[in-house]
């Protein structure tokens, strides 16, 4: 069974207080605010990645196993 991750409630804060951010801008500042975060997200997302390609497998599977 696929279990989907489930955000903290930092992560929620932390989204919430950027859609009011969002919010709060100008229609023309708003695209430019979005690909801003978007950028910032795919960068953190890619260095997340890759440490957890340099991670052995049976680590892994430990660290999910003891999540469960």
């Amino acid at each position: 069974m696929s279990r989907f991750p489930t955000l903290s409630p930092n992560t929620m804060d932390f989204l919430g207080n950027l859609d009011r951010q969002e919010n709060g801008l100008p229609e023309n500042q708003r695209r430019e605010f979005e690909l801003a975060v978007e950028t910032e997200l795919e960068d953190v997302l890619e260095a997340f990645n890759a440490e957890v390609k340099n991670v052995p497998n049976q680590q892994l599977n430990d660290a999910h196993l003891n999540n469960k």
